[in-house]
């Protein structure tokens, strides 16, 4: 279609300059008629050399030159009519085309767009599925909960400390952490903590995410379970009233932990994060208190 139009405004143009042409008068016109009007005028000069014997009348044929100079501005008129005629027509063929293209343009355009937009929903689609591979397939470091064990709370007051109190004596409690995912991972930071607090909502003390405690990388493979110990903090202790208070649900007893690791085979140096905020439930009917997950989710997260 596109084509059509351009080859009827081309022959609309050969159209135009074609009939302009034609309106020219040829070259040597103008002297032929100047040259048939001065003829009459030299068979009159001839003549008048026997003008004495044989009178005459000399006709001047100058009364018709104001015919041909009409004749001669109807045509100019025409011809620039036709002229003023013609470039309308190729400028209106000129627009037609023009808004032709620019639909065919637009379109082109509309179906360019939309190729783009499934190009970007393909690519999404393949990140999503590269990134749940990956996800798939990486290590994975978070808290056993069945391994995990329940606190040691040995009340201080309640001991015989003639001979000062011993390391047996710390509550805390035995974290059992485990690689869950495919590949092997290095341990870079980690840190385990309790705390006592009154709310059930939080732990006291949660600038304890932020802290990195930083030491030798320590490797785990898939599958394989790395213990750690928590102890209670700021005091390191509980006392008869204080263990009281937790089972009756005056106060509440928190398991705190950060695991910071890298993937062995992923590039760029991603570091990834668990986080682990738990309580010790004692105010069920259950036979025994047990850990339970608590707290804000930006404290139960693993990245």
């Amino acid at each position: 279609m596109l084509k059509f139009l351009v080859i009827l405004a081309t022959l609309a143009s050969v159209s135009f300059f074609a009939v302009t042409a034609q309106g020219y008068p040829a070259e040597g016109t103008t002297k032929d008629k100047s040259a048939r009007v001065t003829h009459p005028q030299k068979e009159t000069q001839s003549d008048n050399q026997d003008s004495e014997k044989t009178p005459s009348v000399i006709i001047q044929v100058g009364s018709q030159q104001p015919a041909s100079s009409n004749t001669d501005e109807e045509k100019e008129t025409r011809r620039v009519a036709e002229y003023t005629y013609w470039l309308m027509v190729f400028t209106a063929v000129l627009a037609a085309v023009s808004i032709v293209q620019g639909y065919f343009l637009k379109k082109h355009g509309d179906e360019l767009h939309s190729l783009a937009g499934a190009a970007r929903d393909n690519a999404e689609t393949i990140l999503k599925q590269t990134s749940h591979i990956v996800a798939s397939e990486r290590a994975w470091i978070l808290i056993h909960p069945k391994e995990t064990q329940l606190p040691s709370l040995i009340p201080i007051d309640a001991l015989d400390l003639r001979n000062g109190p011993g390391e047996h004596t710390l509550a805390h409690c035995m974290v059992s952490l485990k690689n869950f995912g495919r590949t092997p991972a290095y341990v870079f930071s980690c840190d385990f903590q309790m705390q006592v607090g009154v709310s059930s909502g939080a732990p006291p003390d949660r600038s304890f995410y932020e802290e990195i405690v930083e030491f030798s990388e320590y490797p785990i493979a898939p599958d394989e379970f790395w213990p750690m110990q928590a102890t209670l903090q700021p005091e390191g202790f509980v006392n008869v009233a204080t263990l009281e208070a937790i089972n009756q649900g005056q106060k509440f007893l928190w398991l705190c932990g950060v695991i910071r690791y890298e993937d062995v085979f992923e590039c760029g140096g991603v570091k990834h994060e668990t986080r682990v905020c738990m309580i010790y439930e004692a105010r069920t009917s259950s036979p025994k208190p047990y850990w339970t997950i608590a707290g804000p989710n930006e404290y139960n997260r693993a990245t």
